[in-house]
């Protein structure tokens, strides 16, 4: 009698599962709202200053120029109104307008408003990954993966103050999801405009994703190649496709880049009057000349790469690191993420030779890019710690979180389809941890 109700729930989860996908959402948005209350303002990293943008609009209904008074920060010297990436300062500000409509203007509801963008954003993530890897995965393995990746205790965090992580993250899921369906299905109008919409707020939130951008191009005209050989009507559709997505594109995102151009007398990203202003109105000790970077002190890139208090901070802030970095996770938790992590990531691997050997190369190409995606944040926070300001935080590459998701997911499923080398790998892992610990323990670093 409980094997045939079993059964019942799990054939009817089985056939309803958007409903379940919904659901869960909702249920994450609501647990992602509830941090986002009991928050104290700016608890956060940069909270703040990213705080100011859509207040400035909420206040004025103008924009503003980056060195403004009222929205420069007092010790770094600048704003982020600098730069080009307006769309989570907008949707706050709407947000914010909606707030004081229903419930006043308290500084409360403002806030709580602004940071709903945040919560909503990584909410859509949660579902696009869900979408995605519905696809690629069985449905056992689509849960666990999902799951796996939104109880990262950083993921909550990101969700529950104003910032562009949360928004980069949505953007690059609904690219991810794209080039899933793009591959799957081959390209249409709806998938099409899914990774228009991916790459504008990838686009106008934060340039650590904008790996996924480039990225896009590439994949849609090689996947598209791949699928259609030498019809010469099927390239017609391709280029109409291309066309499409760059108009929308174009239409939307252009008009924040002409505005820098023209405010900022050609400075694209707003970076260089940025640089200026700390200069000019930052502390003495903030400013380049006391504090200089890693480059301008004669290191090479090499140093680092060799830099393992970089890679560690970075990887613990990835899993969990609260206030201004001043609240890690335990020891024990991001230990237990960094297993699942290698023995994941291994099994992906295995199934990258699998997939390369029977050359099925639509998969391999995917995989490809999916590698891509997964490096390229964390090569441009090293970049960014190297050539600007050393700030080794996880939520700099959190765009690869997507690009994590797939190869997790894979890897999951090889494990399980390949029981030998899941042994394999579990007595290599625990080696692996054995000996990190006697390292840590007995060796002086």
């Amino acid at each position: 009698m409980g094997y045939k109700c079993w059964r019942k729930i799990s054939d009817w989860a089985s056939e309803h599962q958007k409903i379940l996908e919904v659901a869960f959402v909702f249920l994450l948005g609501a647990y992602f709202f509830k941090w986002s209350i009991v928050q104290e303002y700016n608890y956060a990293p940069d909270e703040a200053m990213r705080y100011a943008l859509p207040k400035y609009l909420y206040d004025h209904s103008r924009f503003p120029i980056g060195d403004a008074p009222d929205i420069r920060n007092e010790i770094f010297g600048f704003s982020y109104a600098f730069m080009p990436t307006w769309l989570e300062p907008l949707l706050a500000c709407l947000y914010m307008h909606i707030g004081a409509f229903f419930f006043g203007e308290s500084e409360f509801v403002l806030v709580t408003s602004a940071r709903f963008v945040s919560v909503i954003a990584m909410a859509i993530a949660s579902f696009f990954i869900l979408r995605m890897l519905d696809r690629i995965v069985s449905i056992p393995v689509k849960w666990t993966t999902t799951i796996l990746i939104v109880s990262i205790p950083q993921f909550a965090f990101v969700a529950s103050y104003v910032n562009q992580d949360s928004l980069n993250l949505c953007g690059a899921s609904m690219i991810a999801c794209a080039w899933v369906l793009g591959i799957k299905d081959g390209w249409n109008i709806k998938n099409s405009i899914l990774l228009s919409i991916g790459i504008i707020t990838v686009a106008l939130s934060y340039y650590f994703g904008y790996g996924w951008i480039l990225g896009s191009v590439l994949l849609f005209f090689l996947s598209y190649i791949l699928r259609i050989g030498n019809n010469k009507n099927d390239y017609k559709q391709m280029l109409k496709l291309a066309l499409q997505i760059t108009c929308i594109v174009l239409i939307i995102v252009l008009p924040f880049f002409i505005r820098n151009l023209v405010v900022y007398d050609g400075d694209l990203l707003g970076r260089a009057h940025m640089s200026a202003a700390q200069i000019k109105y930052g502390q003495d000790w903030i400013k380049p000349e006391n504090r200089p970077s890693l480059r301008a002190q004669g290191y090479g890139f090499s140093y680092i790469l060799r830099d393992k208090q970089w890679w560690m901070n970075s990887f613990i802030s990835f899993v969990g690191d609260f206030g201004y970095l001043q609240y890690p996770v335990p020891k024990w938790i991001w230990r237990i993420y960094e297993s699942f992590f290698v023995l994941y990531l291994a099994g992906c691997m295995g199934e990258f030779i699998v997939e390369f050997q029977k050359k099925h190369w639509k998969k391999i190409i995917l995989y490809l890019f999916i590698g891509a995606e997964f490096a390229l944040p964390i090569f441009l926070s090293l970049w960014y710690s190297y050539s600007t300001d050393y700030g080794p935080q996880g939520r700099y590459v959190f765009a690869l979180i997507p690009a994590l998701t797939i190869m997790i997911a894979k890897g999951d499923e090889f494990l399980e389809n390949h029981r030998q080398f899941k042994r394999i790998v579990v007595v290599l892992l625990i080696l692996y941890v054995s000996s990190r610990a006697y390292l840590n323990t007995y060796i002086v670093t």
